[in-house]
């Protein structure tokens, strides 16, 4: 019996670049102004974490993590004539255990756009880096397969660019707001009583919320869009019913991503923590007939 085959690949790529707008004051990166000679899609900023600490992760676990990360800060800041300081926080004592301690990339920003050396503050917008570019890629193979009567057919998604993070939200705990439970991984946070060696900050410091390379997982996806398998009877078996042809088919649709980049795969890659109501993967059993 002959085998008959195809494949194909979808692919395309968009972009921009501002060729005239206003110009605006000086001011710092990450906040994506609109720029001539620059695109539209805009680079996702964030902080780089300090992996001076025990573990090297940015996590402050103990005591000494906090001396040596102030240490740090006020070598800096000595360097600049500065004070340390951390998000507002002015002084060691104000640091706590479960913090997500940043990296001092950058002084003031200077009237010409660059900037002034690290100053041993940490700040938003003063101390970010670029976390990923804007731009997306990617391509959708479509693959087909015929033999003796049975089909079966698939299409792959591929994509990779852009800037993804685990899910770190705040969940309201009153009965009109809960629709199920925390992201899995929160229960392996520290905690200074019940989880000293915990690998994820505490939930309760507002500072640990900021977009950061701790949070930032691989935008690689490659899945499984939709799949479907069919079988065509007969023709000689169809006459005696009258039937011309008669087809049974099965197809899912969004089934299943050969990689998953979040921890214990606590979500899936079609939707983030903030949806009301996730995508389901679903299945359709069809007949088609013709007489």
């Amino acid at each position: 019996m002959k085998v008959n085959y195809n494949i194909g690949v979808i692919t395309g790529f968009s972009g921009n670049k501002v060729t005239k707008y206003p110009a605006s004051a000086v001011t710092y990166p990450s906040t994506n102004n609109v720029i001539v000679g620059r695109s539209m899609i805009m680079p996702t900023w964030g902080f780089k974490v300090w992996k001076g600490n025990a573990g090297h992760d940015g996590v402050l676990r103990s005591q000494s993590d906090i001396d040596a990360y102030w240490a740090y800060l006020t070598k800096l800041a000595s360097a600049a004539g500065d004070s340390p300081s951390y998000m507002g926080i002015t002084s060691e004592s104000g640091l706590s255990t479960g913090m997500l301690a940043y990296q001092d990339l950058h002084g003031a920003i200077q009237s010409n756009g660059s900037f002034a050396i690290p100053n041993g503050e940490i700040n938003a917008n003063e101390d970010y880096a670029k976390l990923a570019s804007g731009y997306t890629y990617g391509f959708t193979t479509n693959l087909g397969l015929n033999w003796n009567g049975f089909s079966w057919f698939a299409q792959i998604a591929t994509g990779w660019g852009g800037y993804a993070s685990l899910d770190y939200i705040k969940q309201s705990t009153s009965s009109s707001n809960i629709l199920w439970s925390h992201e899995s991984y929160l229960s392996n946070m520290y905690d200074a009583t019940n989880n000293v060696n915990g690998k994820y900050p505490n939930a309760y410091y507002s500072q640990n919320y900021y977009n950061s390379d701790f949070w930032q997982v691989p935008a690689f996806r490659s899945y499984i869009k939709n799949m479907g398998i069919g079988y065509t009877l007969p023709a000689n078996l169809l006459k005696k019913f009258a039937v011309e042809s008669a087809t049974i088919s099965l197809v899912g649709n969004n089934l299943w991503d050969f990689y998953n980049p979040y921890p214990d795969h606590y979500r899936n890659m079609y939707d983030n923590s903030k949806v009301s109501y996730p995508t389901l993967r679903t299945y359709s059993l069809g007949i088609n007939l013709t007489f």
